[in-house]
C-alpha cells in the first residue's frame, strides 16, 4: 500500500496489488550511470479507482522537474500520460490497472512507444486469461 502511496501521491482507494521489474541497458561505452527502465504495475478493483489513481501518479511524478514536457505515446491504453526531461515517464491505464514506465540515463528518442505498446499487449492478454509468454 504504501509503494502505491508513493507512487500516486493518493489513498489508493481499490487497490489490489502491484508488481515491478526493471529491464537493464547496455551501456553505450561511456555512460557513468547504467541506462534502465522500471516497469511497474499496479491493480485496482475498478476503472474509477484506477482513474484517480493515475491522475495522482502524473501530478507526483511531476512535482520537483522544472523542465518537463509532454510525450506523445501511442500504445492502446485507455488513458495515457507522458513527459520527457531529466527523464521520461510513461504512465498508462488500462482498464483497473496501471502501467508505469520510468526510465533512467536513457535519451528523449528511445522507442518509448514500442515499450509501451509491448506492455500494454502484455496486459491485454493477462487480463483475458491468456499467458503472455506463450
Amino acid at each position: 500500500m504504501r509503494d502505491c502511496e508513493e507512487q500516486t501521491g493518493t489513498n489508493c482507494g481499490g487497490f489490489v496489488t502491484i508488481g515491478s521489474t526493471l529491464l537493464v541497458l547496455e551501456d553505450d561505452g561511456g555512460a557513468s550511470k547504467t541506462p534502465m527502465i522500471r516497469f511497474t504495475i499496479l491493480s485496482f478493483r475498478s476503472t474509477d479507482d484506477a482513474k484517480v489513481a493515475l491522475k495522482g501518479m502524473a501530478a507526483e511524478q511531476r512535482q520537483g522537474w522544472a523542465d518537463v514536457k509532454p510525450l506523445k505515446i501511442s500504445a492502446g491504453a485507455d488513458e495515457t500520460d507522458a513527459f520527457t526531461g531529466e527523464h521520461t515517464e510513461v504512465m498508462m491505464r488500462l482498464g483497473g490497472a496501471l502501467i508505469r514506465m520510468e526510465s533512467m540515463q536513457l535519451k528523449e528518442n528511445e522507442p518509448y512507444g514500442e515499450l509501451a505498446r509491448l506492455q500494454v499487449d502484455r496486459l491485454k492478454k493477462t487480463m483475458e486469461g491468456e499467458n503472455p509468454d506463450a
